[in-house]
């Protein structure tokens, strides 16, 4: 049974794991490209319940233990010859007389893949690793059944702890499978994360520059404005200065015998128009 399953992993293919996110489509298949994934082979999701998993307080005799394994044998017959429910149906009541039987879950997700019922396989998949955190076999299985999903990271990070526990060359081979596809996923991400970094921060600089833009443009206004208020100031004092007929009769005096121009030594204002504009 374990050919069968890893026959099927053989020939799935790379699932996209990683999706851009808050950009039209149009910029994230651009972005995406350079990746080749391909999805024929990835099993899609299944929405059915979750399959029966026994009762693991059940106390086991020999014989339901016997009644277990003759289940099995008939179970796997019966999925020799393609018949995939009723194969099920003898694994789960071969389950239900003895939950602890690591097999039984393992050889049930098998049944489970051809159905492409893959949620099933991996919930079969994980129950023996919680039945024994230090089988080999089911981190095996596992990282078939994440292959099937497309999830190579952690197909890759379960053979490596099937391969620590029990080295052998299958999983081995396998996990050199799933590492090449994980580094390559693993890649694209930080080059797109790369890349998004890079746009981020250009977008952050252009803001800048916008803001600075604006402050030299408002900085401007307001010197040509204060220029403005300035000059008018300045006219506008010399107005009111001339309008003042003292400030004309001493200017008219000066004009016509500058010598005059002792006598109104004390006038500030008279001295102050007469230094500016005479």
């Amino acid at each position: 049974m374990g050919d069968t399953i890893l026959c099927s992993v053989k020939h799935a293919s790379e699932e996209k794991t990683f999706k851009e996110q808050g950009k039209q489509p149009e910029a994230a298949e651009s972005e995406e490209s350079d990746l080749e994934i391909e999805d024929d082979g990835v099993i899609e999701q299944d929405l059915d319940d979750p399959q029966e998993m026994g009762d693991e307080y059940l106390e086991i005799t020999n014989e339901m233990i016997n009644q277990a394994n003759e289940k099995r044998e008939h179970a796997l017959a019966t999925l020799d010859e393609g018949e995939l429910q009723k194969a099920i149906d003898l694994f789960k009541d071969a389950i239900r007389l003895n939950p602890h039987f690591i097999l039984l879950y393992v050889n049930r997700a098998s049944a489970f893949v051809k159905l492409q019922k893959r949620n099933a396989a991996i919930r079969d998949c994980d129950r023996p690793c919680e039945l024994n955190p230090n089988s080999a076999e089911s981190y095996k299985w596992t990282g078939q059944a994440h292959m099937l999903w497309g999830h190579w990271e952690e197909a890759a990070q379960d053979f490596t702890f099937a391969c620590q526990l029990d080295y052998d060359e299958d999983t081995n081979a396998m996990l050199k499978n799933a590492q090449l596809r994980a580094e390559k996923i693993v890649n694209h991400r930080q080059m797109y994360e790369h890349k998004h970094e890079l746009k981020a921060h250009r977008k952050m600089l252009e803001k800048v520059k916008l803001a600075l833009e604006e402050q030299k443009r408002t900085q401007k206004e307001e010197s040509t404005w204060q220029w403005m208020i300035r000059i008018w100031w300045k006219y506008f004092d010399f107005f009111t200065t001339i309008l003042d007929p003292r400030i004309i009769i001493a200017w008219v005096d000066v004009t016509w015998n500058p010598d005059n121009i002792y006598k109104y030594q004390s006038n500030c204002k008279f001295m102050k128009f007469i230094g500016q504009y005479d």
